[in-house]
């Protein structure tokens, strides 16, 4: 899938340079389907054309307050991803913070509890651990790259590193609230920065969160990469047909 993948990002790429309108819609549509998809795996019931009108300034009846002000601040925190990629922000230790700063308007701060994550089948790192778990991440992630990097036709690629953030971030799970936020946009910014568009999840939430349960219990990712490259090989598609 992850050659067909870049087969459809090429075919995308070369219908470029778009007319402003164009380009501007492009962006628009992927972050939609990101903030939906953001939704989605955390439990809402919204539609995309709830997230839509929403941030088109309309009144969503099913919508509480928490839920608007989720929307508008990924949408704003996305705006700043696309800022960050531009000059050329890698993920490291602070970055986590900022994303979680962004995504709730609140100053980071670590958990002082430890949760069970039944979703998920695990216990986080105890609180004391969380610097270095989110450290180890960092450490992963070039980890994973120079073994991309050593075989490019091995088994590693974008979407398995994207994968790893993801789940790891939910083992870290450094922040009281909104860990789970953060570590889908963490991993949709990873992508993001390595050329990907931002996506719909091609997938249920119990298959999500089956796929970061595989990859944590199991060291299995070919789930989470599957559901990520599924995804965006639809959006390119659903791209490539709105740009004819």
């Amino acid at each position: 899938m992850y050659g067909e993948v870049l087969k459809k990002r090429s075919a995308f790429e070369q219908r470029k340079p778009f007319a402003p309108d164009v380009s501007a819609a492009v962006r628009r549509a992927c972050a939609d389907d990101w903030i939906w998809s953001a939704m989605r795996m955390n439990g809402s019931r919204f539609s995309r054309e709830d997230v839509c009108r929403l941030l088109d300034g309309e009144t969503v009846l099913t919508a509480t307050i928490g839920e608007w002000q989720t929307v508008l601040r990924y949408d704003e925190a996305i705006k700043k991803a696309y800022d960050a990629c531009e000059m050329q922000t890698d993920i490291d230790v602070r970055f986590f913070g900022s994303v979680y700063r962004m995504l709730t308007g609140e100053e980071p701060a670590y958990r002082r509890s430890h949760p069970v994550l039944f979703t998920f089948g695990i216990s986080p790192v105890m609180p004391d651990e969380i610097s270095r778990g989110l450290a180890a991440i960092v450490r992963r992630i070039d980890e994973l790259e120079a073994e991309a990097a050593a075989d490019p036709q091995g088994p590693v690629n974008e979407f398995v590193v994207a994968a790893v953030i993801c789940a790891e971030t939910v083992r870290v799970y450094p922040f009281e609230a909104g860990s789970e936020f953060v570590s889908l946009f963490m991993a949709y910014y990873y992508l993001l920065r390595h050329g990907f568009v931002p996506f719909a999840l091609s997938c249920s939430e119990t298959e999500f969160n089956t796929g970061i349960s595989d990859l944590l219990l199991k060291n299995d990712a070919s789930l989470l990469r599957g559901i990520f490259e599924r995804s965006a090989y639809n959006e390119y598609e659903k791209l490539l047909m709105a740009t004819e």
